[in-house]
C-alpha cells in the first residue's frame, strides 16, 4: 500500500530483529487521528511515530515478525498473550500446535479462571473426518512433547464445530463454559503420599507459587531455577534439620526421586557439606538461629576467640552477637556504629577514590499502566522505609574503618514529574533522558538516604517509576524485594487497609546489619577459609581474558559505559527449557555455555573465566532482606573446539555446581589473596560479567495496575562487558559495555553475534562448538 509503513515493535516502540515476534504497528497517510469519543483508547493505540517526527502510528494489537526475505508473518493477537505462574503464553501458538495434529480439523484455546488468581487454559477440539474414535489422551500426549508443562490446557472438550463470528474468526465468547476435566497429564499426576513427599511438595508449592504439579514432575519444567532450588535447600534444612549439597538437588529434580533418596539414606544420617554444622547453622558459618532473635540493647565487649564464639553462638541473641564481635573490626555498637559487610567495605573504599562515580548506582525502572494514587504511593514509600533498615543507612569512618549507621524512619522524598505538558511525540524520549540523568547522579555515602525515587507521569493512566539505589544498600534481589513489597503495600492501601502490620508482608526476622555482624564473626571467618582454599587452587595459572578492543585500555578506568538491548524469541525460550530439562541444567548454565563459545572465538583462547553474581541468600532468614548480599563467583571453563555443545553444557553445569558449594568466599578477599600470584596479569581477576536475572518479582494478581520493565541507556559500566539476561519477566538481553574500550558498532555486533550463536547452539547441541 502506497504511503504506508509497517513496523514490528516491542513495548518500548523499538524495532524487533528478524524472526522475533513483536506488535505490528502501521504508520503513514492512512492512519486515522483516533477513535471518535474514546480519548483513553486513542491514547493507548495512536502514538507518535518515533521514526518519523510529527507523524502518528497505530498499534494494531496483532503480533507478527519480519522474516529475512521481507515477509511479514502474522502469529496472533497480543490480547491473547497471558501469564500463567509467571510464564508468558501465546494462545495462538497452542492453537496452531493443536490444529497441526493429523487427527484435528479445528481447535480453539481460551484462558479461564477456575479459582481466584489461578488462570488456566481450556482447549476445544473438532476431530477430522474419520478421526472421531481417536482417544483424547493421544492428542494430549502428543502436545506434551511440543509444549512446556505450564502451557498445557487443564480443560478439554470435543465439539462438532467451532463457533464462528460474522467476520469468519472464532467466536470465543460462544464456546461452552470450560469444565474442570483433568488432562491425561493431570490424570497421571501422582499426589504426594509419604510424609517426606508431602513435606517436599509443600516446599515446592511455596517457592514455585503453584500447587499444580505431582511428585513426578521435573523442577525446571515447572519454572524452577538455581535460585529457587537454593530456597528449596534452605527450607529442607528448616523442615528436616538437614544440610544438603545443592548439587544433590540438581541430581534429584522430582519430588519422588528426592524423597526416595532422603528416605533410603535415613534422614538423620544424610551426608552434609564439610563438617557437621551446629544446630541452626548453614555451611556459610552463619548462625541462622541468631538471625531470628529479637533485637535488644547492645554493649561492647573485648574480642573473643573463635572457640569461645562457637561455644556460645548457638544460644546468643542477634543483639548479643553484636556484643561479641570485636569493635576494632566491626564498629562500636553501643555508640550506634555498626559493622559493614565485606562487600560494603570494598564499595566504600572504591567510592573514596572515585567520589563522582556512578558505577555502583543500580536502577529498577518500571512502567505502570493503570490508575495510581499519588498520596497512597507516598504512604507506600514511608512504610517501606520503616520496614527496611537499608533505606535508612549511611556510612561514617570510625577507628579508621567504615561503619554503618541506621537512622530513624523519616518521610520519603519522592520526585514527581508530570510530562503530559510535553508534546506526545517527545514524552518517551524525555522520560528516558530524565531516567538517565537521575541514574547519573552520584551518592554521598555519608548522607542518607542512599536511594532516590521518581515518578514520571507520561499519560493519564501511565507512569514510569524510577528506583536508583547505591549498591552498598541493595542488590538485584533486594530490588525485587522492594518492588514486591511496594506493590503489596500499595495494593492493601488501595483496598482501604491502614494498619501497617496488615500489609500482607512476611515478618522480617532479621535486618542487614545483623548479616554484616555475622559475616564479621570469627566463626564465619574461619568457615570461609576452606572455600578460599578451593578458589585459590581452582584459579591457579589463570591468565587475563584478552578481547580485541577498539581503543587502548586507559591506565585508570572512567567507568563510563552504554547499554544495548535485544529481545529473546519465543523459540529460544522454549529451546532453553527443553534442553534444560533434558540436561538438568538451568537457563543460566546454557546461556553461559554459549557465551563461553563466543568469548573463546573472540579471544582465540580455550581457557575462559567469567565473573557471575550469585544472590548468596541460602537460608530463608535472608530472603526478605534489603541489602547487598550478592557475591561474585569466577566460572572458569575450557572451551575445546572439538567438544559438542552438549559436552560443554555438562562441563559448565559441573563448574557451576562446585562454585555454588564454595560461594561463601568473598570475592574481595579472593582478589587480595591472588594479587601476588597474578602480579603479571594487569587487568584484574574478572573483566567480563555474565548474569541471568531470576530474582523473584513476577506479576501480582491483586495490584490495580500492570507493570513492565522500562528500559533506558545507562551511562556507566563496572566491567569491560556485562551480559544480563532476563528469561522470565521482560525476556530480553542487555549488554553493558565500557566506552573506554568499545565502539557502539562493535558492541552491537557482539550482542547480535551472541544471540545468533545461542540460537544455533541450542538448535544443534550435538555438533562441535567450532
Amino acid at each position: 500500500i502506497d504511503n504506508t509503513r509497517a513496523y514490528v515493535l516491542d513495548e518500548q516502540l523499538r524495532q524487533m530483529p528478524f524472526d522475533v515476534t513483536g506488535e505490528i504497528c502501521i504508520a503513514g497517510l492512512g492512519v486515522a487521528r483516533g477513535y471518535l469519543g474514546q480519548p483513553e483508547l486513542t491514547a493507548q493505540r495512536f502514538l507518535p511515530d518515533p521514526f518519523c517526527p510529527g507523524e502518528r502510528l497505530y498499534r494494531t494489537g496483532d503480533l507478527g515478525y519480519w522474516s529475512a526475505d521481507g515477509q511479514l508473518h502474522l502469529v496472533g493477537r497480543n490480547d491473547e498473550q497471558i501469564k500463567i505462574r509467571g510464564f508468558r503464553i501465546e494462545i495462538g501458538e497452542i492453537e496452531r500446535r493443536l490444529a497441526a495434529h493429523p487427527a484435528v480439523a479445528q481447535a480453539a484455546v481460551i484462558s479461564w479462571m477456575p479459582r481466584e488468581n489461578d488462570p488456566q487454559l481450556a482447549a476445544y477440539v473438532v476431530w477430522g473426518e474419520g478421526q472421531q474414535q481417536t482417544p483424547l489422551s493421544t492428542l494430549q500426549q502428543s502436545l506434551q512433547t511440543l509444549l512446556p508443562h505450564h502451557a498445557m490446557p487443564c480443560s478439554w472438550q470435543i465439539l462438532t464445530a467451532i463457533p464462528l463470528a460474522v467476520s469468519g474468526k472464532i467466536d470465543k465468547r460462544a464456546l461452552p463454559t470450560p469444565q474442570c476435566l483433568c488432562t491425561a497429564q493431570a490424570q497421571a499426576r501422582t499426589l504426594p503420599n509419604t510424609p517426606t513427599e508431602k513435606t517436599l511438595w509443600a516446599i515446592w508449592s511455596e517457592v514455585l507459587h503453584t500447587d499444580d504439579f505431582g511428585v513426578h514432575d521435573h523442577f525446571f519444567d515447572l519454572g524452577g531455577h538455581s535460585l529457587t532450588l537454593t530456597q528449596v535447600r534452605s527450607r529442607i534444612q528448616t523442615q528436616f534439620g538437614l544440610e544438603l549439597p545443592l548439587a544433590l538437588l540438581f541430581t534429584y529434580l522430582s519430588i519422588d526421586k528426592l524423597a526416595a533418596y532422603l528416605d533410603q539414606h535415613a534422614l538423620p544420617n544424610i551426608v552434609t557439606v564439610g563438617d557437621s554444622p551446629a544446630e541452626g547453622a548453614d555451611n556459610s558459618g552463619f548462625e541462622t538461629e541468631s538471625l531470628r532473635q529479637p533485637r535488644l540493647a547492645q554493649t561492647s565487649t573485648p574480642e573473643i576467640s573463635a572457640e569461645e564464639y562457637s561455644a556460645i553462638a548457638s544460644t546468643t541473641s542477634r543483639s548479643g552477637m553484636r556484643q561479641l564481635v570485636s569493635i576494632s573490626s566491626s564498629g562500636d555498637c553501643e555508640s550506634g556504629y555498626l559493622p559493614t559487610s565485606l562487600s560494603q567495605r570494598r564499595m566504600w573504599v572504591i567510592q573514596q577514590f572515585h567520589p563522582d562515580s556512578v558505577a555502583y548506582n543500580i536502577t529498577a525502572p518500571l512502567r505502570l499502566r493503570g490508575t495510581l494514587d499519588l498520596s497512597l504511593f507516598r504512604q507506600t514509600l514511608d512504610l517501606l522505609i520503616a520496614r527496611h533498615e537499608g533505606l535508612r543507612t549511611q556510612f561514617a569512618l570510625r577507628n579508621q574503618e567504615p561503619a554503618q549507621i541506621i537512622l530513624p524512619a523519616s518521610p520519603a522524598s519522592l520526585e514527581f514529574i508530570d510530562l503530559r505538558g510535553i508534546d506526545e511525540s517527545d514524552r518517551e524520549q524525555t522520560a528516558r533522558q530524565i531516567a538517565q540523568a537521575f541514574a547519573a547522579q552520584p551518592f554521598d555515602l555519608a548522607t542518607a538516604p542512599l536511594f532516590r525515587v521518581a515518578l514520571l507521569r507520561t499519560r493519564e493512566n501511565e507512569h514510569v517509576l524510577l528506583w536508583i539505589l547505591h549498591h552498598t544498600i541493595s542488590d538485584n534481589w533486594a530490588i525485587s524485594v522492594l518492588t514486591r513489597d511496594a506493590l503489596k503495600i500499595y495494593s492493601r492501601l488501595h483496598q482501604g487497609q491502614t494498619d501497617p502490620s496488615k500489609m500482607g508482608l512476611p515478618e522480617l526476622t532479621t535486618q542487614y546489619s545483623d548479616y554484616a555482624i555475622e559475616q564479621r564473626s570469627p566463626r564465619a571467618a574461619e568457615a570461609r577459609q576452606a572455600h578460599m582454599a578451593y578458589w585459590v587452587e581452582r584459579l591457579q595459572g589463570l591468565t587475563d581474558l584478552l578481547l580485541p578492543t577498539d581503543f587502548p585500555r586507559p591506565s585508570e578506568p572512567s567507568f563510563r559505559g552504554r547499554t544495548l538491548h535485544a529481545q529473546l524469541s519465543e523459540s529460544l525460550i522454549q529451546a532453553l527449557r527443553h534442553i534444560g530439562v533434558s540436561h538438568g541444567a538451568t537457563p543460566f548454565m546454557l546461556l553461559l555455555a554459549s557465551f563461553n563459545v563466543l568469548l573463546a572465538r573472540l579471544s582465540r583462547s580455550t581457557d575462559i573465566a567469567v565473573g557471575t553474581p550469585i544472590a548468596n541468600r541460602h537460608h530463608a532468614a535472608t530472603e526478605q532482606l534489603v541489602g547487598t548480599l550478592v557475591n561474585t563467583l569466577v566460572m572458569r571453563n575450557t572451551v575445546e573446539p572439538q567438544a559438542t555443545f552438549d559436552q560443554l553444557v555438562q562441563q559448565v553445569r559441573d563448574t557451576a555446581l562446585t562454585a555454588y558449594a564454595h560461594q561463601d568466599a568473598p570475592f574481595d578477599e579472593l582478589v587480595e589473596r591472588l594479587e601476588a600470584q597474578r602480579a603479571d596479569q594487569p587487568q584484574g581477576l574478572v573483566r567480563v560479567l555474565f548474569n541471568v536475572l531470576n530474582a523473584p518479582i513476577g506479576q501480582l494478581a491483586d495490584v490495580p495496575f500492570t507493570y513492565e520493565v522500562f528500559d533506558f541507556d545507562r551511562v556507566s559500566a563496572q566491567f569491560d562487558l556485562s551480559i544480563h539476561v532476563d528469561t522470565e519477566f521482560s525476556r530480553h538481553i542487555q549488554l553493558e559495555y565500557s566506552t573506554d574500550l568499545f565502539s557502539l558498532d562493535t558492541a552491537q555486533r557482539l550482542l547480535d553475534s551472541y544471540v545468533f550463536l545461542t540460537e544455533q547452539l541450542l538448535a544443534q547441541p550435538a555438533l562441535p562448538v567450532s
